[in-house]
């Protein structure tokens, strides 16, 4: 499956932000708007799994992030993820990697966010892999995309709280306490 999805992407890389970038925009300003009345900063070190081209990389959701580190199959995206790392003069780095077989130790990531890059079917194993690398009091910020948000297995994902982000996609905050 992953090798599909890489291809998919790699393909998509040149017109990616014409295609996703409003949409993808909209969902961080909801993802803002949800820490803002939870009173969560994003700062220290911040892991965006799934972070494509790095549209969050420009957005203010991540403006006190000390480090960015972004996720992601593809290699093309990820160049221009971190280009826009450099043309921003922000500190971070960009790794080629799967969600699934994520390459960071156990309990070393304080802040996580995923948006749309986990689809139905793998929310759980996705969920286990976040939960290994999620520090004890770590924050995950995931947004599942489904044919319809109620078949989003919520329950089973351990959501401090959920929003609807659109009519296929829910976000779950988790705290990790």
């Amino acid at each position: 499956m992953s090798e599909d999805v890489l291809e998919w992407y790699e393909e998509l890389s040149s017109v990616y932000d014409e295609l996703y970038g409003d949409e993808q925009r909209s969902k961080y300003a909801i993802i803002n708007e949800v820490l803002t009345e939870m009173n969560i900063r994003l700062k220290d070190v911040v892991v965006d799994v799934g972070c494509g081209s790095g549209g969050l990389i420009n957005d203010a959701l991540i403006s006190d992030v000390l480090y960015y580190v972004g996720l992601d199959l593809s290699p093309k995206l990820l160049s221009k993820a971190r280009e826009k790392l450099e043309n921003l003069s922000l500190v971070g780095d960009v790794v080629a990697g799967d969600m699934f077989i994520m390459p960071f130790r156990s309990n070393s990531i304080k802040t996580l966010i995923s948006v749309t890059a986990i689809v139905c079917g793998t929310e759980l194993k996705v969920y286990e892999e976040v939960k290994r690398v999620l520090s004890l009091d770590g924050v995950a910020l995931l947004t599942v995309l489904c044919t319809s948000k109620d078949n989003v297995m919520i329950d089973k994902l351990g959501c401090y709280v959920t929003y609807e982000v659109s009519s296929r996609e829910v976000l779950c905050l988790n705290l990790k306490r």
